[in-house]
């Protein structure tokens, strides 16, 4: 599915051709577990193991 709904409510798209359309909250989740896992390898002292769970 699209990550942008047409809805009332949500974050809205500063994007040509994109009126009406928020982003939909499932892909807006995923960016926080990519961030937090570049957090956790941050914090263990391994800056680049984050890659190891997304780029496989």
């Amino acid at each position: 599915r699209p990550i942008t709904r047409d809805l009332d409510w949500g974050i809205a798209l500063p994007l040509d051709n994109s009126k009406g359309k928020v982003m939909y909250v499932w892909f807006e989740a995923v960016i926080g577990y990519v961030s937090s896992t570049r957090e956790w390898a941050e914090r263990i002292g391994d800056p680049e193991r984050w890659k190891t769970y997304w780029h496989n």
